[in-house]
C-alpha cells in the first residue's frame, strides 16, 4: 500500500504521515487524483484534512487585521487592512484531538497543499488559537533556558 501512496504522490506529509487508519489511507489513495487536480487550492487543503480525521476544518482568507489583544504588535506584521495570502484554518472542536507533535504534523501537512504564495497566520481549534496558546507566558514552562521566546512556535 505504501508503493500505491508514494506513486499516487500521499505519501510522508502530503497525508500518509497523519492518516492512522488503513480507511484514512485507502481514502487518502482513493481520493488522490482529485486531490492533485484541486491542489494548491483552499478546497484541497480541506479535504485532505477531512481524509486524515479533520472534518468539518474551515479556512478564513485574507483575515482582516484588528486590535483585539490576540497579536503582539512588534513590527512583525503592517495593520492595513487584510493581510492578503495569508489564510486562518479552523479545525471542528468536537471533532479534534491535538498535541504538540501533532500540531507540526497539521501544519506540515497543510504547507504540503496550499499555495506557495499563501501563509498559513493561524491554526485553530474553535476559538482557540494553537499557535498564540503555545506561545503564552502561562507558568507552565520554567524561566530557566529551555526555551527560546523568539516569536515562533516553540512546541515541546
Amino acid at each position: 500500500v505504501l508503493d500505491l501512496a508514494d506513486q499516487f504522490n500521499v505519501q510522508g506529509l502530503r497525508g500518509w504521515t497523519l492518516a492512522t487508519t488503513e480507511q484514512q489511507r485507502r481514502d487518502l489513495i482513493k481520493e488522490s487524483v482529485i486531490l492533485h487536480q484541486k491542489e494548491v487550492t483552499p478546497l484541497a487543503v480541506k479535504r485532505v484534512l477531512t481524509l486524515v480525521g479533520y472534518p468539518n476544518a474551515t479556512i478564513q482568507e485574507n483575515p482582516g487585521n484588528f486590535y483585539n489583544g490576540e497579536w503582539t504588535y512588534d513590527g512583525a506584521r503592517t495593520y492595513s487592512g487584510a493581510q492578503l495570502g495569508s489564510f486562518i484554518v479552523t479545525l471542528d472542536s468536537t471533532q479534534s484531538a491535538v498535541s504538540g507533535p501533532l500540531v507540526d504534523l497539521i501544519v506540515a501537512l497543510i504547507n504540503e497543499w496550499k499555495n506557495a504564495r499563501s501563509y498559513l497566520l493561524d491554526l485553530r481549534i474553535g476559538d482557540i488559537s494553537l499557535f498564540s496558546n503555545l506561545l503564552q507566558y502561562d507558568g507552565l514552562w520554567a524561566y530557566i533556558g529551555d526555551q527560546e521566546y523568539d516569536g515562533e512556535r516553540n512546541i515541546l
